[in-house]
């Protein structure tokens, strides 16, 4: 997988919600990749901050369209993208030529989180641990889930009422807009 790398304001918004939403740096989906995360090395994710069982185990969905990322993204960082706003992205309509809806997998496991998308194919792995409850610390080797310029770990806030999750992720367009646009269903 290759880092993330800037490119031109249209190309990183329309790139970011039409694949894996903050992911779309990836040179192309590894369809040989695991499609369930791998087991965690030394994290536990088995504690919650509170010594409960993983609250997050298993596998959540969200669906989402360009129009939703870009509220969520505006909601938390104003009209300053990371450097650029929309508006420089399509003047009057950042979202034009993107897909209709952006569906994405979240699978969590004991300490091993991947990202997928629907045919399988998952692009971003990383470990997780719960500091303390309802934040969750994602350790992405890559850096795709943590902020520009920073390095991971990274901590998380997240509110789970039923089977209904939704995060407080880093302040990065690319990660907001895929874990931010739609609450997280689970789906097992």
């Amino acid at each position: 997988m290759s880092p993330r790398t800037p490119g031109t304001p249209a190309a990183l918004l329309l790139a970011a919600l039409t694949t894996l939403a903050f992911t779309a740096a990836c040179s192309s989906a590894d369809e040989s990749s695991s499609a369930s995360p791998e087991p965690a090395s030394s994290n536990s994710a088995t504690e919650s901050g509170t010594g409960d069982v993983d609250p997050l185990a298993g596998e959540w969905r969200t669906s989402f369209t360009c129009e939703d990322a870009v509220r969520a993204v505006e909601k938390r960082l104003g009209d300053e993208w990371g450097g650029w706003s929309p508006e420089e992205a399509a003047p009057g309509e950042p979202c034009a030529g993107g897909e209709d809806r952006t569906e994405l997998i979240a699978r969590f496991a004991d300490g091993a989180m991947a990202l997928c998308q629907p045919t399988g194919a998952c692009e971003v792995h990383a470990t997780y641990d719960y500091p303390e409850a309802a934040v969750i610390r994602i350790d992405d080797t890559e850096g795709n889930l943590c902020e520009p310029g920073k390095t991971c770990p990274v901590d998380w806030t997240y509110v789970l009422s039923g089977d209904e999750l939704t995060f407080r992720t880093a302040d990065d367009a690319w990660t907001i807009s895929g874990w931010e646009a739609a609450p997280w269903v689970r789906s097992s």
